[in-house]
């Protein structure tokens, strides 16, 4: 852009606005330092909406479970299942899971048995459940089989913190988002 300013004898000279060389040297390095710090947080935001979005995604799943047991008036079941519809006790709750109504109470998914909902892997957390529960079954009470059970949700990068998934034996759900160091340990190295 050409500025005209008065110059010698009336006449205007044209001049050149700019940045100089070393005007773009140190925006480019103010830059490069402002980045360097936003990247890592920006990963670790990211990392905890994931594992937030996760236990979030597993709450709603239980709470369904729950809401089916007590409007049918019937057992259902949630249960980690492989890419399948079908119960995987070996799998861990991380490669996904399915709600069912378990209409022979048997506690596996029969062909006849309704498929309430499947949830597939979940990428980057790990879920860690306390006393390694392989199923949560609700009856038409809402209450839950068993024992209080926690499920702990543990970010594959141990620079954030996990999420714990707490079920009580009415059936009631809540999320801590800061763990106890009890808990924590499940998450392991």
């Amino acid at each position: 852009m050409e500025i005209a300013t008065e110059g010698h004898g009336g006449r205007r000279a044209p001049t050149h606005q700019g940045f100089t060389l070393l005007e773009m040297l140190t925006a480019t390095a103010l830059l490069a330092i402002v980045a360097v710090g936003a990247v890592p947080a920006a990963h670790t935001f990211l990392v905890r909406n994931q594992v937030i979005a996760a236990a979030g995604e597993f709450v709603a799943a239980l709470n369904l479970s729950r809401l089916h047991a007590i409007t049918q008036g019937g057992n259902a079941l949630m249960c980690p299942a492989d890419h399948g519809s079908y119960c995987t006790p070996a799998a861990g709750w991380h490669r996904g899971w399915i709600v069912f109504a378990d209409q022979n109470h048997n506690r596996q998914r029969e062909p006849a048995e309704p498929l309430i909902r499947r949830h597939g892997p979940v990428a980057g957390v790990r879920i860690v459940s306390s006393a390694a529960r392989r199923r949560i079954q609700f009856r038409p009470d809402g209450a839950s089989y068993g024992s209080n059970a926690t499920f702990l949700f543990c970010p594959d990068t141990q620079q954030v913190e996990g999420v714990a998934v707490v079920l009580s034996n009415p059936g009631r759900v809540r999320i801590t988002r800061h763990p106890s160091p009890t808990q924590t340990a499940l998450c392991g190295p």
